[in-house]
């Protein structure tokens, strides 16, 4: 069983986290909000992020995404300042940055994403979100998001044809 802080419990921590998006009102005023997609582990997050997004983190403009539960919600930002690339829980917030670094790579036309090679755990992907190789059935209710145009190497991996 793992607890968080928002005393939430949940059994095997698996699973995509998306919900609510609105515009905060509150101690996090420049925050805007955002459709990121977030996977988690309990040792690893990782977030895909749409075009738009991504030209937030070129503006240097932090993105939050929450999912509200009965008798709670659970935050992610994505703030592009910072020191490395990193999570933390923050008043009740996982914070995700990315620091000089990982923005520019961000930025880079052919870059995929950004992944943490070490440092305290729970370990940080950021990338960017393509179309799916194997579409989800009508019956998942995945909302159409903006995606970003695959890359030469990522057609390749995934054996997807040209056009």
């Amino acid at each position: 069983m793992v607890h968080f802080p928002t005393g939430l419990a949940l059994g095997t921590v698996v699973g995509v986290a998306r919900g609510r998006y609105r515009r905060r009102r509150d101690h996090r005023p420049n925050a805007t909000a955002a459709p990121v997609k977030v996977r988690w582990t309990p040792a690893h997050i990782r977030l895909r992020i749409t075009p738009a997004e991504l030209d937030a983190i070129g503006r240097h403009e932090a993105f939050e995404s929450e999912i509200a539960f009965s008798g709670g919600a659970w935050t992610l930002r994505l703030d592009p300042a910072g020191g490395t690339l990193g999570a933390a829980w923050v008043d009740g917030v996982v914070v995700v940055t990315l620091g000089e670094t990982g923005r520019n790579r961000m930025l880079e036309r052919d870059v995929e994403g950004v992944y943490q090679e070490d440092g305290p755990s729970p370990r940080v992907s950021v990338e960017k979100d393509f179309p799916c190789a194997h579409p989800h059935p009508d019956e998942a209710g995945e909302p159409v998001t903006e995606r970003f145009v695959p890359t030469p190497s990522y057609r390749a991996r995934k054996g997807l044809k040209d056009g």
